[in-house]
């Protein structure tokens, strides 16, 4: 396996794996990512990271997830957000998991790099309800073109561990309630138009949003 790791002139760490899983190189590239990653921290606060995932070989090794969920957890303190892209529906799916493993927040897997950048390079201001429905949206639909046998209850927890509003409190507890919401009718509206492509999806459901999820609520 061939990796590489540097500092972008846009202040984000960029990082490529290329080739198969061994274990050792796995380890070497996890613990050179996380020097660069403290080393950038140390010099102006949190960084934002991108893997470009493309050329990269994951099994399901049980060892070789643990050794980046470790990596990702040591890494926490010091990342803004953080972004992987590959158009393997494996691949992200496995990514996925390990970020649950890690109890990572801030971290999705994007299809094409452009998508990646420009989630990192968005302001991170004050998350519209707007906001909440499309990233939810977003998440559902992959959760389960990747998991199709998933239920409710597994969509709505793989969103909730990706972003986690539940500990807020006064105006920005509404996050959390829309995000409920919005899983409920992504679920249920995906089931009863199969056709329709994410986009499609987050437009109805945005400007719907009260009238499906009182139909959904109902069911």
């Amino acid at each position: 396996m061939r990796s590489t790791i540097r500092l972008g002139e846009d202040g984000i760490v960029y990082t490529q794996l290329i080739g198969t899983d061994s274990i050792e190189e796995i380890k070497e590239w996890a613990e050179s990512l996380k020097k660069a990653i403290k080393s950038e921290y140390e010099k102006r606060g949190k960084v934002d990271v991108l893997t470009d995932l493309t050329g990269v070989k994951l099994t399901e090794d049980i060892k070789t997830r643990q050794v980046i969920a470790d990596m990702q957890k040591e890494n926490v303190p010091y990342i803004k957000k953080s972004a992987a892209f590959t158009n393997d529906i494996k691949i992200r799916f496995l990514t996925r998991l390990i970020a649950r493993i890690s109890g990572r927040r801030n971290f999705i897997v994007f299809n094409t790099k452009q998508e990646a950048l420009d989630w990192l390079n968005k302001k991170e201001a004050k998350k519209s309800r707007d906001d909440v429905i499309e990233e939810t949206v977003f998440e559902i639909y992959h959760y389960l073109k990747e998991n199709p046998d998933a239920d409710l209850e597994e969509a709505t927890e793989y969103v909730k561990e990706l972003y986690d509003y539940s500990a807020m409190e006064g105006e920005e507890f509404e996050s959390f309630v829309v995000q409920l919401g919005t899983a409920n009718i992504t679920f249920n509206y995906i089931k009863e138009n199969p056709e329709k492509d994410v986009h499609e999806l987050a437009k109805d459901i945005t400007e719907n949003y009260g009238e499906l999820l009182e139909k959904y609520s109902q069911e």
